[in-house]
Order: C-alpha cells, then structure tokens, then sequence
C-alpha cells in the first residue's frame, strides 16, 4: 500500500515511488497487479499495460505524462492519450507554460539499426546516431537538443542544424528566449558559439 498522510490507500501487489505535483495538490504513482501495471493519479487507476515508469507533472500541475509499454513496444501516455509506439523512449518533458511536450524516441530494433529521433508536440524530427540534451526554452517556443551523425557533432535549434562540430556542448537559451549559446570543439580546441557566431578558439 501506499501511506498518504498517515492514511493507506488500496492495496497492490507493488507500487512505486509517489510523485507530488508542482503545486502539492495532486499525488500519482505506478502500481501492479499480476502482470499488469497502471498509474493512480488522484486516486484514480488508469488504464493497464504490461509496465509503466516515469511520471511527468506539468508546471501548472494540470498534466500528466508516463511511459507504457505494450509488449516490447514503448510510448507516451499524455494526459490519457496513447502516442506513437517506438523501441523505447526517454523521459518526456513539458514546456515550462505546461502546454507543449517532447521526448526522445528510439526505432529500428527490428533491422538492428537504432536511430534516435525528437518528438515535439507528436511531430517527429529527424533521425540522429544520438540525441541528449532536450531543452525548452523560456518562453516554451523553441527547442534544442544535441545530435551525432557518424563521428559529427550538430546542435538542432527549431529544427534546423548548426555547422558540425566534433562535439557541441548543452545548448543555453537566454532569458528571453531570443539567445542561444553552446560551447563546441574542433580538433582538439574549443570555443563557444553564441547565435551562430563562433569566439576565438
């Protein structure tokens, strides 16, 4: 069972970690029966699958995403609605006005050609070797993340690569959202790339 402010909820044959909302109000956590799996939000079960794991609030507290698995297929349960199966997924994160979301996603185990991908508001990007560093920026209108291609490193920004490096750093969106900056190497010298526009190695 689980323990809410000395108060037990139903039992389970497990349950995971409880995760709060932003704003306190709002409780969920993974649960199991058989073989099957679920998460509870405000003490109401959703729908089973074969496994379940990371819980996302929203910053306003009003949304909610987890990955399920059907299978050995993987995907994102947002607010309710199934997305896209893939071979796995990372961590699905919400823009900081809670009203986009993103992810990445992982295919090709079948023809044992894995390539990564970014899913922005259930659009898919372009496939890379790898992906790390998703970002929102401030004002929840653009996104960033790293990606390799062969021994080639670009950051992504709204979409559309950088000139290649052979390593980007995590990318940095100003306050205001109009700015962005990483550091990158070429050869064995690094410099940082403010807009576009590189400094002296």
């Amino acid at each position: 069972v689980l323990v809410v402010d000395g108060i037990e909820t139903k039992q389970y044959d497990d349950v995971g970690t409880p995760i709060f909302s932003p704003d306190s109000k709002r409780l969920a956590y993974t649960a199991e029966v058989g073989n099957m799996a679920f998460v509870v939000v405000d003490g109401i079960e959703g729908k089973h699958y074969g496994a379940t794991h990371i819980i996302t609030f929203s910053a306003d507290s009003k949304r909610l995403a987890y990955k399920a698995w059907k299978g050995p297929k993987v995907f994102v349960v947002v607010d309710g609605l199934e997305g896209k199966q893939y071979d796995g997924t990372g961590e699905p994160i919400f823009s900081p006005n809670s009203k986009r979301i993103a992810y990445v996603a992982l295919e090709g185990k079948a023809v044992k050609a894995y390539k990564n991908l970014v899913v922005v508001d259930s659009i898919e990007g372009k496939r890379y070797d790898e992906i790390y560093d998703l970002t929102f920026s401030p004002d929840s209108k653009r996104v960033a993340y790293r990606a390799k291609e062969g021994n080639k490193w670009v950051l992504v920004v709204d979409g559309i690569e950088t000139k290649q490096y052979d390593d980007v750093g995590t990318p940095v969106f100003s306050p205001d959202s109009r700015r962005l900056a990483h550091k990158a190497r070429a050869g064995n010298k690094w410099l940082v790339v403010v807009d576009g526009a590189e400094t002296k190695q």
